[in-house]
């Protein structure tokens, strides 16, 4: 793709008004993002390689236009998909506000504690550092904590496809090193600690 060091949010924003420009009349089309663009919120300075969209499949107008900006600007024929929906979407949360209202197209982006729960599903080396940082923005910060927020979604959703057992696994890890990073190792974190910005990767989700 022309975007040779990704996408930054002002671009993705330019980007989706483009295809919400060459997407015939119709009524609004909602679509749910995660991955790095839903990172971005938190992360400003955050790139993007893609646009993830949670969608089981996306409106054929849609993906018209996108096909149509990708030939304009150059760009990769998957820079915006749905490919995170083979997987199997999970019950999530989005941002109340809108990320972009326009013509036809809503773009909305996860609430950080979806993100989380997302990252620890995921649960792959690159995620790490995103896990450390949702965790500092969503104040689930110990093992306990997050085990607490993986209790309550199943309760909430016993039919999500989510992997239980491996986002356990995941958490567990994930809360040792913050632990480590922000209390030092083997030290009680106190009940107000304060926390740092873990630094994050330029790119992925």
């Amino acid at each position: 793709m022309s975007d040779g060091g990704g996408f930054s949010l002002a671009r993705v924003l330019e980007l989706v008004a483009a295809v919400d420009a060459a997407m015939p009349e119709g009524p609004p089309i909602q679509i749910a993002v995660g991955g790095a663009v839903a990172m971005m919120q938190i992360a400003p300075g955050r790139l993007s390689e893609d646009i993830d969209v949670y969608e089981a499949s996306l409106h054929p107008d849609l993906e018209a236009a996108v096909a149509v900006v990708a030939g304009r600007e150059g760009l990769d024929p998957g820079w915006l998909n749905n490919a995170a929906a083979q997987f199997g979407l999970p019950v999530f949360d989005l941002r109340p506000e809108p990320l972009y209202e326009g013509r036809r197209m809503v773009l909305r982006v996860m609430e950080p504690v979806t993100m989380l729960l997302l990252k620890l599903n995921a649960g792959r080396d690159k995620d790490l550092n995103d896990i450390l940082l949702l965790m500092a923005e969503t104040g689930f910060t110990t093992g306990d904590d997050l085990m607490m927020l993986i209790d309550s979604y199943f309760e909430d959703h016993p039919e999500s496809n989510l992997d239980r057992a491996w986002m356990e696994d995941t958490a567990k890890a994930s809360a040792a090193l913050f632990g480590a990073q922000h209390w030092g190792s083997g030290i009680d974190p106190p009940d107000d600690p304060p926390l740092q910005t873990p630094t994050e990767p330029a790119l992925g989700q």
